[in-house]
């Protein structure tokens, strides 16, 4: 949910982003493709 709200800091959302690639799993994965549509240019960047 952090990683993919556009009101929380970068701080917070990069800090979900690397805490998801460190957990792994499936979960993970569809989080972390789903931020691949964010606004956040430097996030998609990621």
């Amino acid at each position: 949910k952090v990683l993919l709200n556009e009101e929380e800091t970068m701080y917070e959302r990069y800090a979900a982003l690397f805490a998801l690639r460190n957990n792994g799993g499936r979960g993970a994965v569809d989080a972390i493709i789903a931020s691949l549509g964010a606004k956040s240019a430097l996030l998609r960047h990621e």
